[in-house]
């Protein structure tokens, strides 16, 4: 198994990444509290807090008001909810290397951004595409993709070491941010195929969030955004 750990930065200089260690704390505790609650406690949370496309799609009839409930707020909920350990562990794995740096940059507020409301939109895309859908879309993936596609413009060149177990060795190596980009997406795509999900469904979310991350990106780059 692979440790992969950023490099390129300097522990302390710029923001702490408080954000990105929060959400891959919750996102835990939450796989936890499935777990000690067995399947049916699962079951419950993911029908609670997991976004249905075909409840989400009755809800644009209601008044708007009522698209700030509950509901409403499985967009965002349902990125702390995962379908098993594997699931949880490669989200937080590359939302702790894509989203540690992108954070100590351009600080937490990009992060919340990125992960909460381009995540959220990115399901909300996925909801539109199969709205009569009755499997829950659940999983952090899109707001990963978000801040991958962000960590793709905002910080190009950077390079990612990781251990490479050789035998009864560790030999550290260093590999361009894009082949490990690359490799997320191979996982992404076999997740699609054998996941829980319809690969319609989640696919759109990965492509959705990954392109709204490089598109705040570019916004931010024309901008000039400040960073550290």
């Amino acid at each position: 198994m692979s440790i992969v750990v950023p490099l390129g930065e300097q522990r302390h200089h710029g923001h702490w990444p408080w954000l990105t260690l929060a959400i891959i704390l919750a996102s835990t505790t939450i796989a936890l509290v499935c777990a000690v609650g067995g399947e049916a406690g699962r079951t419950e949370l993911i029908s609670r807090w997991g976004m249905s496309p075909a409840r989400l799609d009755a809800l644009w009839a209601r008044p708007w008001t009522a698209w700030f409930g509950t509901d409403g707020a499985t967009m965002v909920t349902t990125q702390f909810v995962h379908a098993g350990w594997l699931h949880l562990l490669g989200n937080m794995a590359y939302l702790w290397v894509f989203g540690m740096p992108v954070e100590r940059r351009y600080g937490a507020a990009l992060l919340l951004v990125l992960f909460v409301i381009l995540g959220g939109a990115a399901n909300l895309a996925a909801a539109f595409d199969a709205p009569n859908a009755a499997t829950p879309v659940i999983g952090a993936s899109g707001g990963v993709s978000a801040v991958i596609g962000a960590y793709l413009l905002l910080l190009p060149g950077q390079r990612i070491g990781f251990y490479l177990p050789l035998g009864f060795y560790l030999q550290f190596v260093r590999v361009p941010g894009l082949l490990v980009i690359g490799s997320w997406f191979l996982l992404q795509m076999i997740y699609t195929v054998y996941g829980p999900l319809s690969g319609a469904v989640a696919w759109r979310v990965h492509i959705t969030g990954f392109a709204g991350g490089m598109l705040l990106a570019v916004v931010l780059l024309v901008l000039r955004w400040p960073r550290r």
